[in-house]
């Protein structure tokens, strides 16, 4: 059996930063994104605040498990890769839309 686990670095700077509301907005978005991810793979055990975690080979035993694992964190970096960038984005038009 293999576990995946991925979480959200620096989590407690961000909501610092962003504030209890857009902080929600953020985090749903990466899980409603991640969990697809790891589920297409294997079976997602539980959400850890700013994590997730999902198990492969367990409860159906599966040979490659920890090529799958493998592969569904390769599918969550590229997610959060796209998040990050339209994150970015929005902050960007935020900061031009209150003339900074």
């Amino acid at each position: 059996m293999t576990v995946l686990f991925a979480d959200v670095v620096r989590s407690m700077d961000i909501a610092a930063a962003l504030g209890p509301e857009r902080l929600r907005q953020v985090m749903t978005e990466l899980v409603d994104h991640r969990q697809p991810c790891a589920a297409l793979w294997r079976h997602v055990d539980k959400f850890t605040g700013d994590g997730i975690m999902a198990l492969f080979g367990a409860p159906i035993t599966l040979e490659d498990h920890a090529f799958r694992a493998c592969l569904a964190a390769l599918d969550i970096q590229e997610v959060v890769r796209q998040l990050a960038v339209d994150f970015e984005r929005c902050l960007a038009q935020a900061d031009a839309m209150a003339g900074g």
